[in-house]
């Protein structure tokens, strides 16, 4: 399977909101990246069609 790189830029202090989130809960900071991304990648598609 080929590697995607996907870069996004996230305003500094959105991103230092979702780590401290991410800490406050059990959640992991990797699977709250993983599931922006998810989102990212739904809604760049739904704008395409």
């Amino acid at each position: 399977m080929p590697k995607i790189r996907v870069s996004i830029s996230i305003e500094k202090e959105l991103y230092e909101e979702a780590k401290l989130a991410a800490e406050e809960e059990t959640y992991s900071f990797s699977l709250l990246v993983r599931k922006l991304l998810r989102d990212y990648i739904k809604a760049s598609k739904k704008n395409r069609k």
